[in-house]
């Protein structure tokens, strides 16, 4: 399975900020939505680790405009907090 990592890009200034969440997709924008505080582009990476020479290599994957990905983890939020009240009930 890949692993993702973000890098949000505030639009009032373009200040960058690399975020330290590796994981699926999903898991890179629900960390972008917890932590961003500003109006932020997403920029998605495919990351991988090479075991044998020690190297990360970065693969540009996914941009996503502000709107966008806010709007994918008011989304992904709903369908985790469905999930879990389904799991209480059963």
């Amino acid at each position: 399975m890949p692993e993702y990592q973000g890098l949000s890009i505030r639009l009032s200034d373009g200040t960058t900020y690399w975020h330290s969440k590796v994981g699926s997709e999903n898991e890179v924008i629900k960390h972008a939505n917890r932590y961003c505080r500003h109006e932020s582009d997403l920029i998605i990476y495919d990351v991988k680790f090479s075991s044998s020479n020690k190297k990360i290599n970065c693969k540009f994957f996914k941009h996503l405009p502000y709107e966008k990905w806010k709007e994918d983890a008011w989304s992904i939020g709903s369908l985790v907090s469905l999930e879990k009240r389904i799991k209480r009930k059963t």
